[in-house]
């Protein structure tokens, strides 16, 4: 029986730098790793550095999708069209951000541990460089593509706010319940249940990388005001259910 391949769907946004370092970490996947991924990158309308010239050097199986419109804060959209370019129920969608490392070592044990399909499975994060304390990343994370569309993928009424992502975890995990494979630790849902082995990613900061991340972005004002709003209405409405999960076109670069 053939094993189900793991597709790592990285959104991508004015990263070059971060998108560099991250090529150099999946060219050196072997070949039986490289039999088992692909690499599903969405770049979402970077307008200044498109990711096709750098996304050539990937020597692991990769296609490049580029989505036609330039929206604020759209990854939540940029990984639904991930998770909709691929097919098969029972493949595994390995979902993060580009300042997120999944080394061989990783990827390795992910694979030795036979994950559970019918949870959602969530990793150890430590930093390069020690330029932050050790913390978990709700974003990162694995699930089957059948339950991430189970909930019918991220809402995209949240893209243009900072804090969708919470109301998209909390859905699949109704469905697919939590499992972690790192330390307890206070960030860490209490819902989440431990399973007693460790798989560590690497993330980056601008200290290391300049590019890594968005963190100078306004993540708490007006963004996170946007976000409650729409969350408010929803919850008051009674359905927080995603609708229209791709909504701007997009096409495939490579």
């Amino acid at each position: 029986m053939t094993e189900p391949l793991i597709y790592l769907i990285y959104p991508y946004y004015e990263n070059p730098q971060m998108l560099e370092r991250q090529i150099e970490n999946w060219n050196r996947y072997s070949g039986l790793l490289r039999d088992r991924i692909r690499v599903i990158l969405i770049d979402d309308c970077s307008p200044d550095n498109p990711a096709e010239p750098i996304f050539e050097k990937c020597k692991a199986p990769k296609k490049l999708f580029r989505v036609k419109e330039n929206i604020p804060w759209g990854q939540h959209h940029a990984r639904n069209v991930g998770a909709r370019v691929i097919k098969g129920d029972d493949s595994w969608l390995f979902m993060s951000d580009m300042d997120v490392i999944l080394t061989p070592e990783a990827l390795n044990n992910l694979i030795d541990i036979n994950p559970d399909p019918g949870r959602y499975h969530t990793f150890a994060r430590k930093f390069v460089g020690g330029v932050r304390e050790d913390k978990y990343h709700c974003n990162t994370f694995m699930v089957t593509h059948k339950n991430f569309w189970a909930v019918n993928g991220y809402d995209c009424d949240y893209c243009g706010t900072y804090g969708g992502d919470g109301a998209f975890l909390r859905q699949l995990h109704q469905i697919a319940p939590h499992l972690h494979h790192g330390p307890e630790e206070k960030h860490v849902p209490r819902h989440a249940e431990m399973s007693g082995h460790t798989i560590t990613l690497w993330g980056y900061e601008a200290d290391i990388i300049e590019d890594a991340n968005t963190r100078e972005w306004d993540r708490y004002g007006e963004m996170k005001k946007k976000y409650r709003k729409i969350f408010d209405a929803k919850r008051a409405a009674g359905d927080e259910r995603s609708k229209n999960p791709i909504r701007w076109d997009y096409e495939r670069v490579l």
